[in-house]
């Protein structure tokens, strides 16, 4: 054999005892970390309930749902007692409550017995003492040139109190007289009395529209500016406003006065939705975001913010 190959596996030899140990190494290295990935994950120490409840959320915002999936199931683990039974109360303040229930129920019986006892007594007595004959009644003669009697007075428009005869007709369902009792009385409402004449005149509106529709209109717009202006009560405001704008297409300042209203309700129904997610209330969530997205359906935030409510709710779903 030749000197020079001689040397050149001499060389190759030598390398390949320095790399083989390099290598077995990094090998060694890549499988502890994949063992280690494996290995399931401790949940965050010391956490309430609705601490580690919260955390899961953050952690599906932030995309690591595997931690959050760690999260959860040591959530649903903290919310069984002792025996390891789901749903059932704690013992703390639930034996209160429990007594305090019993107890209820005890005075409850014992409230029902003695007053079913006071019942039949009273109706002992009753049944037994005979009720007194009424007096005979004894009618007026009339003379055949008496004047017949007057028929009774019908109540004037005007009132002492004009609020408290139009709330009577508003719950009588008299609106007209409803109505015609605050123009004449030229009331000046507040926020709770513009609401309850807001209510008389979109009533009035809604029946009258196909007999008159030039009053129906009217009578619409006067209801939606007192439900958006006077009560702040937009979304009570809608319906008497579309009436308006649909009698009345060209009228601008019932066009306006809609989507002034949209406007709010829409603000209105995105906040309650924002403040149910915190509470944690998923359903308060996703309900509020589809009143804002049936009023306003390319409103962006809330189409955004319930598709993650809806995919927090089937994870948390499937964890249960």
């Amino acid at each position: 054999m030749a000197l020079p190959d001689m040397r050149r596996r001499i060389s190759f030899l030598f390398l390949l005892l320095v790399i083989s140990p390099l290598s077995g190494c990094a090998i060694v290295e890549r499988w502890q970390a994949w063992q280690a990935w494996q290995a399931p994950l401790p949940p965050t120490p010391n956490l309430l309930p609705q601490e580690r409840l919260q955390l899961a959320i953050d952690l599906l915002d932030r995309g690591k749902s595997r931690r959050a999936n760690v999260e959860l199931k040591a959530y649903r683990a903290d919310l069984t007692n002792d025996n390891g039974l789901p749903g059932k109360p704690s013992p703390n303040g639930s034996a209160v409550a429990n007594g305090n229930a019993a107890g209820n129920s005890n005075a409850a019986a014992t409230g029902n017995a003695v007053a079913n006892s006071n019942a039949a007594g009273n109706s002992n007595v009753v049944a037994n003492s005979k009720p007194a004959p009424p007096p005979p009644q004894i009618l007026p003669r009339m003379k055949p040139d008496d004047p017949p009697s007057p028929a009774p007075k019908q109540p004037l428009e005007t009132s002492a109190d004009p609020w408290a005869a139009i709330r009577e007709d508003v719950e009588a369902g008299r609106y007209d007289a409803a109505i015609r009792v605050a123009e004449s009385n030229h009331v000046t409402p507040d926020r709770a009395q513009a609401g309850l004449l807001a209510s008389a005149y979109a009533a009035s509106a809604k029946a009258v529209r196909r007999s008159n529709a030039t009053q129906s209109g009217t009578q619409a717009l006067l209801a939606g500016e007192l439900y958006l202006e006077a009560a702040d009560m937009p979304e009570e405001a809608l319906d008497a406003l579309q009436l308006a704008v649909a009698v009345s297409p060209n009228d601008v300042r019932a066009r306006t006065l809609l989507e002034s209203a949209k406007s709010k309700t829409v603000e209105i129904h995105y906040r309650n939705g924002l403040i149910a997610f915190r509470r944690q209330d998923l359903d308060g969530a996703i309900a509020a975001w589809d009143r804002v997205l049936a009023i306003d359906p390319n409103h962006e935030k809330a189409q955004a913010n319930k598709a993650q409510a809806l995919v927090l709710k089937r994870a948390l779903q499937t964890l249960m």
